[in-house]
């Protein structure tokens, strides 16, 4: 709510001023005409030379009269630099997806002082009839150059994605602009986004702040596919964004790098516009490649493992898998018997959690049990994993389901079927658990058997009885 207050300070600030004559406002505008950025004079003049006798092509800027800028260095944001590098951050979005230059919405930028410098403010998009989508993004007037590169990546992938869409915009997964944001800043951050008091020569450039990728992930794996789609705020604040930013990067890489990958993206961007949530345009364009999103979570989970070499070569015995299934299953909560007591730890099933939870609690504690149990996947002992896939299938599933009834409540108006999904999700659990109770002597009365052996595909087909 605060950075909806702020931007809209802004504009009406700048909007005064433009009503004046002698209001001392910098307008500019891009080579493409798509951006228009809108700031106070007094922000600074640039200053940029272009060094001669360049011939590869690639550009990087160097400081002329101030040392190597340190990692974490604020960037004075000036509208005629700002403008080039939202145009260059462009060109690199749009070659990695080999897509032509045919934008329709214009972005309107904003240099808004009273921003705290270490944010940007919410995208805002508006929508005319016959004139289509516009957005509008305030920045402050220092800002890190990734924290730019990502925002305007942001606003692109809306423009993108809203280019065939009516009043209502397009849902634009959240991992897709961090992926894409980190994947262009880790190619060369220095040529993308220009900074004041610099010169271009053609040399190659590596950014030294930017470790590769895999260090990223040496003490923490990446996220789960559920953790990527529906990050907590937790997840996404402070330090943790990086560990989200680094796994959606991941992400996305992985999939560019299908046969079909760009190709791919590019029908999931096309696509969002015709769907309610971005899940089911994610399926649509990548049908040749996954038919459920149960079936990305696996693949998504062996990506991780043969990137990060993590050693699951060694399974669970089967008492120990068994009782991890369990513990996957159940939710950790704090019970208050009275207020002079202290709070008793208890466990929830998953049940529990639908029945009596509101939606978007319910919603954080089912995407923690969807993502021990992919990553618990490929440890666990064969004979557990169509059990296993069972429970991840219908909690996924719930998960999509009522997110899609919340988007068409809001869009259309209609009665929520919420009551109904809760039901058929609580009986096919039910169910589950009636199997699973089934099997459970075999697994208590079991005593720790030998690991399987290394190398053991954790998708491969349960071993028939006879053998």
């Amino acid at each position: 709510m605060k950075r909806w207050v702020v931007a809209f300070c802004c504009l009406l600030a700048l909007g005064q001023a433009f009503g004046q004559p002698d209001a001392d406002v910098v307008s500019v505008w891009s080579a493409s005409r798509q951006f228009h950025v809108l700031s106070r004079r007094a922000l600074g003049v640039p200053f940029a030379r272009a060094e001669p006798g360049g011939s590869s092509g690639v550009f990087i800027l160097n400081p002329i009269s101030s040392p190597t800028v340190a990692s974490g260095a604020k960037l004075p944001l000036d509208p005629s630099l700002l403008v080039t590098s939202c145009e260059r951050i462009k060109q690199a979005l749009l070659s990695t997806l080999d897509l032509p230059d045919q934008w329709r919405g214009a972005v309107t930028i904003f240099i808004n002082p009273a921003l705290p410098d270490d944010q940007t403010s919410v995208p805002v998009q508006d929508y005319q009839p016959g004139f289509g989508w516009s957005y509008e993004l305030a920045l402050p007037s220092r800002l890190e150059p990734r924290t730019l590169l990502r925002s305007v990546v942001g606003v692109l992938l809306m423009e993108a994605a809203n280019r065939g869409a009516g009043a209502q915009a397009a849902e634009v997964p959240l991992w897709l602009a961090a992926g894409l944001g980190g994947h262009l800043e880790s190619d060369n951050l220095a040529t993308l986004v220009l900074r004041p008091e610099s010169y271009m020569n053609t040399s190659r450039h590596v950014d030294p702040r930017a470790d590769p990728l895999r260090q990223r992930f040496r003490d923490r794996p990446p996220l789960t596919f559920q953790e990527l789609s529906w990050p907590t705020p937790d997840a996404l604040a402070g330090a943790n964004y990086d560990s989200y930013s680094a796994s959606a990067q991941l992400f996305v890489e992985k999939l560019l790098a299908l046969d079909d990958g760009k190709r791919c993206l590019r029908n999931l961007l096309g696509g969002l516009h015709q769907r309610l949530n971005w899940q089911g345009a994610f399926l649509d364009a990548y049908s040749s490649h996954f038919g459920s999103l149960l079936d990305v979570e696996k693949w998504w989970a062996v990506a991780t493992v043969s990137y990060s070499g993590q050693d699951f070569a060694s399974r669970y015995g089967r008492l120990e898998s068994w009782q991890r299934l369990q513990r996957a299953l159940d939710v950790p909560v704090e019970v208050h018997f009275s207020p002079d007591r202290l709070p008793t730890q208890a466990e929830l099933n998953v049940q529990d959690i639908i029945k009596t939870w509101e939606p978007e609690k319910a919603s954080e504690a089912l995407q923690r049990v969807a993502g021990a149990l992919a990553a618990l996947r490929l440890r666990l002992d064969p004979t557990l994993a169509e059990l296993l896939d069972g429970y991840l299938s219908i909690v996924v599933s719930y998960l999509n389901d009522t997110r899609h009834d919340q988007l068409v409540w809001i869009a259309t108006g209609q009665p929520s079927e919420l009551a109904a999904l809760r039901r058929n999700a609580c009986t096919q659990l039910d169910a589950m658990d009636a199997r699973r109770d089934s099997l459970r002597a075999q697994y208590l009365s079991a005593t720790e058997p030998a690991r399987a052996e290394a190398n053991v595909n954790p998708f491969a087909p349960t071993p028939s009885a006879n053998r």
